[in-house]
């Protein structure tokens, strides 16, 4: 596959705008966190409830669920993958987060993380995201509940 300048581009520029997103959700700025959020974007969260059918939607409920850490975490995209095109693009991840909870606590998680673009108005926005962790097959086999997650 032969990679043009405007694709070159479309990568440089994705990989900014999600790099200034972690830098945002690192220092719980909420009006920089959606940014680059189209207003309709569908996103999937690994904590209930599990599906946001818009962006107002997922920032009602953002501070229910944000850990609240004594200082910036660590927010870091491990193996980020770009693919773009003229019009939509997507992109994967692991993401990795970990600090000091108040209270002493350290949290330590990966979770899974897709992104999907739109070019819209001369500008990439996210127009959909997905946050997953993986289903522990102890609890499939118990048939319990994932305290965390409350997956199966």
């Amino acid at each position: 596959m032969r990679i043009t300048n405007e694709g070159h581009k479309a990568h440089l520029r994705i990989e900014s705008l999600l790099h200034q997103w972690a830098e945002a959700v690192r220092h719980n700025e909420t009006a920089a966190i959606w940014r680059n959020h189209h207003p309709s974007a569908r996103i999937f969260d690994a904590l209930p409830p599990f599906q946001y059918p818009d962006v107002q939607s997922y920032r009602d409920n953002w501070d229910s669920w944000q850990p609240p850490f004594i200082e910036p975490p660590l927010f870091e995209f491990i193996d980020l993958q770009i693919h773009a095109g003229d019009t939509v693009a997507c992109a994967h991840c692991v993401l990795h987060s970990k600090g000091i909870l108040k209270g002493g606590r350290e949290l330590d998680d990966r979770v899974r993380a897709i992104f999907g673009f739109i070019h819209c108005e001369g500008r990439w926005l996210i127009n959909h995201q997905h946050i997953s962790l993986p289903v522990r097959v102890e609890s499939v086999n118990e048939g319990t509940s994932d305290s965390r997650t409350g997956a199966l």
